[in-house]
């Protein structure tokens, strides 16, 4: 009998930002990863920052948004997209060295393209 380690999907969006938080944390070695605002607060498209080996510099800020939704799609034209949450981390006040948007729904093609060819 083989293992297969899963990490299963978390149940609300938050801890799916916890989640992301630990773990683009570890990905990117830094100590004190920070949740980006609060629920209420504009948060320009951004769920957590990051400063790529510890170093708090714009040059190694990454903005992470995190999508535990149903559907994302890339161009806007129904519900939560891509080009959505590119846009409100453009128009917002951290600059960013790399904005990851992580979400928990199954890999798709089509969506991995598009986002490539951005």
């Amino acid at each position: 009998m083989s293992y297969k380690p899963q990490i299963l999907i978390p149940s609300t969006e938050q801890d799916f930002e916890i989640l992301c938080w630990h773990i683009y944390g570890e990905i990117f070695n830094c100590k004190t990863p920070a949740m980006y605002g609060r629920r209420g607060q504009k948060q320009y498209g951004l769920d957590v920052l990051i400063y790529e080996n510890n170093s708090n510099t714009s040059s190694n800020r990454i903005g992470i948004q995190c999508k535990h939704v149903q559907k994302l799609s890339f161009d806007g034209k129904s519900g939560d997209s891509i080009i959505k949450e590119v846009n409100k981390a453009d128009t917002g006040k951290q600059v960013l060295a790399k904005l990851i948007i992580a979400t928990s729904l199954p890999s798709d093609q089509q969506l991995l393209d598009d986002v490539n060819t951005l």
